[in-house]
């Protein structure tokens, strides 16, 4: 679960409706696995960000590399 803030006001509001609607629904999380004020991450494949969602170029670039099939049977 990744919550972001629309504003740089700071993120206690949106961290206080967040747990308000976890507890509405008696959603436990365990506090050991909480990050706060990250930057940038790595989430599902893509980089997270304050400018937004992008590809993970780790991964892009294995798919770039990836050599074309020569023979029929390397297709196969």
């Amino acid at each position: 679960m990744i919550l972001k803030s629309k504003e740089d006001t700071g993120d206690l509001p949106d961290l206080c409706e967040m747990f308000s609607i976890l507890r509405n629904y008696r959603t436990k999380l365990k506090p050991k696995k909480y990050i706060f004020e990250v930057r940038f991450a790595y989430f599902l494949g893509f980089m997270i960000s304050s400018l937004g969602i992008n590809v993970n170029l780790d991964k892009l670039l294995v798919v770039l590399n990836v050599k074309a099939p020569r023979s029929l049977k390397e297709v196969q």
